[in-house]
């Protein structure tokens, strides 16, 4: 399988290229509005055919490109069904996308939002953990709403840690230079792998704090605008028109 991690400096965070040695049909993980050009460039340059552009959740800090890629590529979209984007394909526990001889498989993981998904490749040989398992971290629980220490603590040990030892482990963000992990990485060294503090996850729930049991990420290198990049991509897995259509309805 080809895969391709690629990196946004500006919110310190992985775009994953996905596709079949044989077919060249892929699929592209969390794409970056302002990477439109070089990911699609990409594509080209590798002759693959987009099959499916997914968010693995609403981004609150940065613009999603999957409508993007639909609009360059006629791809479909993807997003959690529970987050209600607008996309042509959602996604919920249990669903499949197929490209080539492979297929991910999508399992509901949330607590960084209430409805974040982890994308599992179906033979268990790596997890594309969006914004919940990090490197040696976890994803912030203090920044959308429906954030929650405790169900995220449960979906990375009862869920994400089942998972084979040597499953790769491939986030969505990281802030001090990580790239990739193991299941059996984490499980060792990461610092969610403390049993849960429901005393701690309780007082994060009730303030917003991140939870001492784990190491908090550092602040994106420029503020976030969390209102505007949740409208923007609520919606923009739909084509462009009926997405201004939208806009018209809703000024």
């Amino acid at each position: 399988m080809i895969c391709r991690q690629l990196f946004d400096r500006d919110s310190c965070s992985y775009t994953y290229l996905l596709a079949c040695q044989d077919t060249r049909q892929a699929v592209i993980i969390d794409p970056v509005l302002s990477q439109h050009t070089r990911d699609l460039n990409l594509i080209e340059e590798l002759e693959l055919h987009l099959l499916r552009a997914i968010d693995t959740h609403v981004h609150e800090d940065r613009f999603s490109g999957i409508g993007a890629m639909r609009e360059a590529t006629l791809c479909d979209t993807s997003a959690p069904r529970a987050a209600r984007a607008a996309c042509t394909h959602p996604l919920e526990e249990g669903s499949r996308v197929a490209f080539g001889e492979h297929a991910l498989e999508a399992w509901a993981t949330p607590g960084h939002s209430a409805h974040c998904l982890t994308l599992v490749m179906d033979d268990r040989s790596a997890a594309f953990t969006g914004d919940a398992l990090l490197v040696r971290n976890r994803g912030r629980t203090d920044v959308v709403s429906g954030g929650s220490a405790d169900a995220l603590q449960r979906s990375i040990t009862t869920r994400l840690f089942t998972l084979p030892m040597s499953t790769a482990v491939y986030p969505a963000h990281d802030y001090v230079g990580f790239t990739a992990s193991t299941i059996g990485e984490e499980k060792a060294h990461g610092a969610h792998a403390a049993p849960p503090d429901a005393a701690a996850a309780a007082a994060e729930a009730r303030s917003g704090s991140v939870s001492p049991l784990f190491a908090p990420p550092p602040p994106p290198p420029k503020p976030l605008d969390v209102g505007t990049h949740l409208q923007h991509n609520l919606k923009c897995g739909l084509p462009k028109s009926v997405r201004e259509d939208v806009d018209e309805a809703m000024e």
